[in-house]
């Protein structure tokens, strides 16, 4: 019941109740359709965000 509670919680934003995407049984899109639609991530800009400055130190730690 706790973790029922604590899951409910989560979809109130704002005063609003927000849908439940585990009880949504349409506009979906599959995987392959979604994944289109993000956006395009590098491993420089992962290493960036990991070390705040320059992203060669944490590629290479990365790519080895």
């Amino acid at each position: 019941m706790r973790l029922l509670g604590e899951y409910s919680a989560k979809l109130r934003v704002d005063g609003g109740v927000l849908l439940n995407p585990m009880m949504l049984k349409s506009g979906w899109k599959g995987e392959n359709a979604g994944m289109n639609l993000w956006p395009s991530i590098y491993i420089t800009d992962i290493s960036a965000y990991i070390d705040g400055t320059s992203p060669s130190a944490v590629v290479h730690k990365l790519m080895n």
